[in-house]
């Protein structure tokens, strides 16, 4: 069964992510290509993820490429996720909006 995190950057998406790491759930890497994969493999028709076949938790499904303002949000794919995964759970974590921005200034975004 997978998991995916569909809450954004800054919600809490690495404490939960450190916490099922620890507790032996294989998760992707904090830092991966998950979105543009979900996206390509969305245009092409094919299954998405097939490179994290072995993963259980997916966090992080933003991809952005400050320098060319590029910025992929696959979270929003859910749907897409869904008709791939149908047994999947989908979590949105959620956090104020000034706990959400205190946090992203914490991690150096501003």
């Amino acid at each position: 069964m997978k998991l995916f995190n569909l809450g954004w950057k800054g919600s809490g998406e690495e404490l939960v992510h450190s916490w099922l790491k620890e507790s032996g759930i294989k998760c992707t890497g904090l830092v991966s290509n998950c979105a543009e994969d979900i996206f390509f493999s969305q245009s092409v028709n094919r299954p998405p993820l097939s490179s994290w076949a072995d993963k259980e938790y997916f966090s992080l499904l933003e991809s952005e490429r400050p320098m060319t303002g590029y910025l992929l949000r696959s979270q929003l794919e859910f749907s897409f996720l869904d008709k791939h995964f149908p047994d999947a759970l989908f979590v949105f974590l959620y956090v104020d909006e000034d706990q959400w921005y205190g946090n992203l200034v914490e991690d150096g975004y501003f």
